[in-house]
C-alpha cells in the first residue's frame, strides 16, 4: 500500500477506493477543468492526497493553497523543458510527461 496510488478522473472510482482503503494514496486528475479546491473536495467527499491538473491552470497561489491544505500538486502533461522549468519553479510536487528524460535535463 505504501508504494501504490490510485489515480483517476472518475470521482466514483476514487470514492470507492477511498471507502474501502482509506489509507490508499489518491491522485485526482482534474486535467484542464478549472475548479476550486472547495468544489473538488465537495465533489469527492474527501480530500485527495494529490491533485493533478493541466500545467496551464497552475500558478504559485494554487500550489500554496493545495500545500496549505495538505494536498500535493502535480502538473500534467508537460513535454517542453522550458515549461518544465517554469512549473518546477512554482513549487509543484511533480509533473507528468510523455518524455521522462525531461526530468534528467532539469539539473
Amino acid at each position: 500500500m505504501n508504494r501504490t496510488m490510485v489515480q483517476s478522473f472518475d470521482t466514483r472510482a476514487l470514492q470507492m477506493v477511498h471507502k474501502k482503503w482509506p489509507k490508499m494514496t489518491i491522485l485526482y486528475l482534474i486535467g484542464k477543468r478549472k475548479e476550486s479546491l472547495e468544489e473538488t473536495i465537495k465533489k469527492l467527499g474527501f480530500k485527495p492526497d494529490i491533485i493533478s491538473q493541466n500545467h496551464k491552470n497552475i500558478n504559485e497561489d494554487r500550489v500554496k493553497l493545495l500545500h496549505k491544505n495538505g494536498i500535493k500538486c502535480m502538473a500534467g502533461v508537460i513535454n517542453s523543458i522550458d515549461i518544465m522549468k517554469k512549473i518546477k519553479g512554482l513549487g509543484v510536487d511533480g509533473a507528468m510527461s510523455d518524455y521522462p528524460d525531461l526530468f534528467k535535463r532539469l539539473k
